[in-house]
């Protein structure tokens, strides 16, 4: 039996929904809905039902979810959160006079656009950059053939096969260099991914380690179960030059149980 967590991914994928998009229609914040679909909580009754209607979907809880659901029952639903700095900033222009055409912001003003403007290049220095990046222990260095392995192709079992994608995009006076870890199931058997390691080649043969596992992959709305023939993408980048090559081991299990591993290895 899948989780409601699992369910909820299903259903709203299924109607081309964000996050956002379903917490919205269900008038809830949109952590709260990656909450749930993290299987970190669970809605009360009354929403599970809003929840179906919005998406079209029935959903069957597990004895232990329908506890926690009605435990959940008596506390209030999370409410979208405002976004007072956008509130501010419309209620201060439209109340501004003009001189010359433009609008005379307060400081107030300007920390929250400062403030915002911080939050988007977080974004995407953190969208850019894997999650959870650390020196390699013990100094040892970037093993270039580990990376090249190929896992033996088994027709009874998911096999998967990388194509990769690397390109350069200029903004903001900086140039990065993008990639997509694009993994692809060839076999016709579902594979489920438990965790992607990432290491980093540096100048000067330093070398940086991240780690994403599914609940990372969920948070980026990442799906870490690829169906047959399927494929997800995985992206990365860093400012150009950092780092030469990038490896990715890729741990996991097929359908039928099997715990498999794949390698692959990018090259600017």
């Amino acid at each position: 039996m899948q989780t409601f967590a699992e369910q909820l991914i299903a259903a709203r994928k299924a109607k081309g929904m964000t996050q956002e998009v379903l917490a919205q229609a269900v008038n809830v914040a949109r952590n709260t809905i990656s909450s749930w679909e993290r299987g970190r909580t669970v809605p009360d009754i009354e929403v599970v039902h809003r929840l179906s209607d919005v998406l079209g979907a029935e959903f069957a809880l597990s004895a232990e979810e329908q506890s926690a659901a009605s435990a959940a029952e008596t506390e209030p639903v999370d409410q979208p959160v405002p976004d007072v700095e956008a509130q501010d900033l419309e209620e201060e222009q439209s109340a501004a006079p003009s001189r010359g055409g433009m609008w005379r912001w307060s400081g107030k003003t300007w920390i929250a656009v400062g403030v915002a403007a911080l939050a988007c290049v977080a974004a995407l220095i953190f969208l850019l950059i894997p999650r959870n990046s650390a020196p390699a222990d013990g100094g040892e260095p970037f093993n270039v053939e580990y990376y090249r392995q190929e896992t033996p192709n088994d027709p009874e079992h998911a096999w998967i096969s990388f194509e990769n994608e690397v390109w350069q995009k200029d903004g903001d006076n900086k140039t990065y260099q993008r990639y997509n870890l694009v993994l692809c199931e060839k076999n016709g058997i579902g594979y489920n991914v438990a965790r992607v390691d990432v290491e980093m080649e540096g100048k000067g043969g330093s070398v940086m380690k991240s780690t994403l596992d599914g609940d990372d992959l969920r948070a980026y709305e990442i799906d870490p179960n690829i169906p047959p023939y399927g494929t997800i993408t995985i992206p990365g980048g860093f400012p150009v030059g950092e780092f030469p090559r990038v490896g990715a081991t890729v741990y996991g299990s097929d359908t039928t149980g099997k715990p498999l591993t794949f390698y692959s290895l990018i090259e600017f």
